[in-house]
């Protein structure tokens, strides 16, 4: 596919990327290559239990027994306050009116690999308007899309869809390992049972290395909070950590935002099973961070969600900023610079 470049002008380049960037491929208008129709209203009492997910602005927000789209598809979140969701679905499914699901207009664009280019560019910096802020068809037309031949993007398409599927494997051997750990966590300390077998005689406790048995006490005594091991003191958390919050910039402020610094707020909390987080819906710029309170930590902070959805924890797998609905972790004592 060629283009003139004078196609690309008063077009909307992907973030993260300008007029100057090297681009391989051409650039093509999105409403060259898809077309966004609107979903159907389905309240969630004329919602029959089925097989067939239901898609809203933010993802699937349901299930129904009759589809209204045949896969495969992408949805893309309409309109709304907070992050506007890019969904795959390869099967039936429902969308709702606050969603657009996609369909091709040309056989030179791989709907996989558009769902990927997407993805990763995001939604939230082309909505318009303030109280109830929507994604428009015209506006998200002319966002420009780069389009490899279509060889090369089966290929990428294939590529990314191989490493989703073992990221799912992986997330599901994380949630049994997940489990797993709580359970030897209550075991050895809620619970205190090598203590308690060591104070029978025990010589040793199954899963617990030989060394670290050895040197657990051998009796429990009375604390504030009930029986402890002998030696172990019962201290408040507020004398071991030290929180910290985070900010948000001017939302009226474009200058702010859709940069290159991750934002995280509890919406980018992982899943169950999960722990890190490398990348957030939103992103902000450096001008964003100089000019509020947020901050930007390094990787491997915890993060706690304090609002909304409380007790949400992370960590930071790339340095990133946070917002003032979450705190950071760090140290009592301050050691060790987790300000990049």
């Amino acid at each position: 596919m060629t283009r003139d470049p004078a196609d690309n002008e008063g077009g909307i380049y992907p973030r993260g990327f300008t007029q100057s960037t090297d681009w391989p491929w051409p650039l093509v208008r999105s409403r060259n290559l898809v077309s966004l129709n609107y979903g159907k209203a389905l309240l969630g009492g004329n919602r029959n239990l089925g097989a067939v997910p239901v898609y809203g602005t933010n993802g699937r927000c349901g299930w129904h027994d009759d589809a209204l789209v045949e896969g495969p598809t992408v949805i893309l979140g309409r309109k709304g306050q907070g992050p506007l969701g890019v969904e795959w679905c390869s099967s039936g499914c429902w969308v709702i009116d606050t969603a657009y699901y996609v369909t091709p207009r040309t056989s030179e664009i791989d709907l996989r690999y558009f769902y990927y280019v997407v993805k990763y560019v995001g939604l939230n910096h082309l909505k318009d308007g303030t109280s109830n802020p929507g994604l428009s068809r015209e506006t998200f037309g002319d966002l420009l899309i780069p389009v490899p031949p279509i060889a090369i993007q089966h290929a990428i398409a294939e590529l990314l869809t191989d490493l989703d599927y073992k990221i799912e494997l992986n997330q599901k051997t994380n949630r049994s390992l997940e489990a797993i750990a709580r359970a030897v966590f209550k075991a050895w300390f809620i619970d205190f049972l090598p203590v308690k077998a060591k104070i029978v005689g025990a010589t040793k406790f199954q899963g617990m290395p030989r060394f670290d048995f050895e040197r657990l006490p051998a009796e429990l005594v009375d604390s504030d909070m009930g029986p402890v091991p002998g030696g172990w003191q019962v201290t408040p958390l507020s004398k071991l950590i030290e929180l910290f919050g985070g900010g948000t910039p001017k939302r009226k402020v474009s200058e702010y935002w859709a940069g290159d610094i991750p934002w995280f707020s509890v919406r980018d909390a992982p899943a169950e099973g999960d722990i890190w987080v490398i990348d957030t819906t939103e992103h902000i710029t450096q001008a964003g961070v100089d000019n509020s309170s947020a901050k930007v930590v390094r990787s491997g902070t915890t993060i706690i969600s304090a609002r909304g959805t409380v007790g949400r924890l992370a960590l930071m797998g790339v340095p990133m900023a946070l917002n003032q609905s979450c705190y950071g972790v760090q140290g009592a004592d301050g050691a060790g610079d987790y300000f990049t």
